[in-house]
């Protein structure tokens, strides 16, 4: 049995009316101007109090968003040193090939015939070089994750004895002698330009 009530619409920030707040009373009420005062002082606070509660739950979207860019770009890093690592180590066999033997070439201990073998295995790894900076620099196919393994049949035999020649020859400038011993060494399928 209200006699009388005094209703004010909610608004947003924008201005659109999402609801109403009204105050019922046995008593009229529309005579006394101090209930609307009264009325639109509540209206004020609770227009207030669920923009403060929309802009809290924002701001928790808005971390919620962050945290999953932060992770995601977590995941890009690693991914970035693990591909640097992986670049540098492919690179680092043929740059120590070049390197030795070039120190070889330039010393007094080795002779004419052997420079010339030196300098062609120093081409061959230039060339590895080359290619291996080539399949680097093809950016569209390691950020689509398509970075190509190119897997042959390799006989790892004279990868072996290729190795083991060039550290002869830098043992023997330190007259240091290598006997190496070889088993019989089965074909594998691997990327020949990435193994050497």
């Amino acid at each position: 049995s209200y006699e009388s009530f005094v209703e004010l619409p909610l608004r947003d920030e924008t201005g659109t009316v999402f609801g109403h707040l009204a105050i019922c009373n046995s008593k009229r009420l529309a005579d006394d101007p101090k209930w609307l005062k009264i009325t639109a002082l509540f209206a004020g606070r609770v227009e207030a109090e669920l923009h403060r509660l929309a802009l809290e739950h924002q701001r928790e979207n808005t971390i919620d968003a962050l945290e999953v860019a932060n992770a995601e770009l977590d995941e890009v890093n690693q991914l970035k040193s693990l591909f640097l690592g992986t670049a540098a180590h492919d690179l680092r066999n043929p740059l120590s090939i070049i390197s030795a033997y070039a120190k070889l070439i330039t010393s007094d201990t080795i002779a004419d015939v052997d420079v010339t073998a030196m300098a062609d295995r120093i081409c061959v790894a230039t060339d590895r070089m080359v290619a291996l900076i080539d399949s680097y620099l093809d950016v569209a196919s390691i950020e689509s994750g398509d970075l190509k393994i190119e897997k042959t049949s390799v006989l790892l035999e004279s990868t072996i004895r290729e190795r083991l020649d060039f550290l002869q020859n830098l043992a023997r400038v330190k007259n240091i002698e290598l006997e190496p011993s070889l088993e019989q060494i089965p074909m594998m399928r691997l990327d020949a330009l990435r193994i050497e």
